[in-house]
């Protein structure tokens, strides 16, 4: 991650959906990194408030979500000394043209 760090130059690490562990959040926050990644919904990822409370990520067509000091998870993470929440800011946005497939929203452009 050092080395990712000093490629990046302060710039944002930006991830596609199938890179949302654990393990490289916590390795991306020890090393101070900022990054944005699109989360896998249909994994159901767990997002807290700042009370602990799990925030629903459910979205209805047409609208925008915004949350910030929100946490991601709160497992283990060995790295940074036990259970930790990672702080995470999370937008969402059901744009014209998107659909429902199950439990899960999508594009017909392509996979969101």
């Amino acid at each position: 991650m050092g080395e990712l760090k000093k490629l990046l130059k302060g710039k944002v690490l930006v991830l596609d959906r199938e890179f949302s562990y654990e393990w490289m959040f916590e390795n991306i926050v020890l090393e101070d990194i900022n990054f944005v990644i699109r989360l896998k919904v249909v994994n159901n990822p767990t997002i807290l408030n700042e009370n602990g409370d799990k925030i629903s990520l459910t979205i209805n067509p047409g609208d925008e979500v915004y949350l910030r000091g929100v946490y991601y998870k709160g497992s283990v993470l060995p790295l940074l000394g036990g259970t930790r929440n990672v702080e995470v800011n999370v937008a969402g946005k059901w744009e014209k043209g998107f659909i429902e497939l199950g439990d899960k929203q999508t594009s017909t452009r392509g996979s969101t």
